[in-house]
């Protein structure tokens, strides 16, 4: 799909994994909260790691790219490999380069991922969010997601301890 601003916002596959790399440590730079991980945490994994993630076809990661860059990305994922579980996918991976923010991109990039999951048949997608993280809360928010339960220390980044809130949103 291409915007009117020249933004394109598509599929993501394994040849894409250096700039999803990039992204994911731009984002640990700026604020590692919402990635839920430590930057060195972050440079320790391996990009073939990534280049898998993105090909295998249980994963479906949107990328908006503005000009060659990608700025905004979002995934859905089965939560769970039996036939019990089928009926909802969960949002990860959505994340937005500093540069890029307050213009849309999460927005876009979320719907895509939703829209996918409503094609595919889910009846519910789930996401786990890192706090504190008040823009994705308001977007999420704003998309229909409610918040059902949260973790207390959920992860611990650089010797602080950060909660959870877990979302969901009904598709049908």
């Amino acid at each position: 799909m291409a915007l009117a601003d020249g933004t394109t916002v598509r599929r993501l596959t394994a040849e894409d994994a250096e700039a999803f790399s990039a992204l994911r440590r731009q984002v640990a730079a700026d604020n590692p909260v919402p990635l839920g991980l430590g930057m060195q945490e972050e440079l320790a994994r391996p990009l073939q790691g990534f280049r898998d993630q993105l090909s295998a076809p249980s994963n479906a990661v949107f990328g908006a790219f503005v000009g060659s860059a990608l700025a905004a990305t979002a995934a859905v994922a089965p939560s769970g490999p039996f036939t019990s579980s089928r009926h909802k996918l969960v949002l990860w991976g959505t994340f937005v380069a500093p540069a890029h923010r307050r213009k849309g991109l999460g927005r876009l990039v979320v719907l895509q991922a939703i829209d996918h999951a409503r094609q595919a048949g889910a009846r519910r997608v789930h996401l786990t969010m890192y706090l504190p993280n008040p823009a994705a809360h308001a977007l999420y928010e704003s998309l229909g997601f409610v918040a059902w339960g949260t973790e207390p220390e959920a992860v611990c980044i650089d010797g602080t301890y950060h909660g959870a809130m877990q979302m969901g949103l009904l598709l049908q």
